[in-house]
């Protein structure tokens, strides 16, 4: 990822937003990391990306995709848990 200063991102933004269209970049504050600038694509994946999510707020593709998953044979033994 790259870095760019406070500094940099005042003088070069248009610069520095089109990189953050084709990856994230890192603003940096009194020498240290302390921003990410990036895409709202890159922003949007990373909110579907999360591990866990409440019910009601599971996007329709995730939905489909668990309908229509099946089981390994190997596990099918495990059945017997949900009984």
């Amino acid at each position: 990822m790259k870095s760019v200063s406070a500094q940099e991102l005042e003088q070069k933004i248009g610069e520095v937003q089109d990189l953050a269209m084709r990856e994230p970049v890192a603003i940096e504050r009194d020498g240290r990391e302390q921003f990410v600038l990036l895409s709202i694509d890159e922003y949007n994946r990373l909110l579907t990306a999360r591990r866990s999510f409440a019910v009601e707020e599971l996007p329709e593709w995730i939905v489909e995709r668990v309908a229509a998953a099946e089981m390994d044979p190997q596990f099918k033994d495990l059945d017997r848990l949900l009984e």
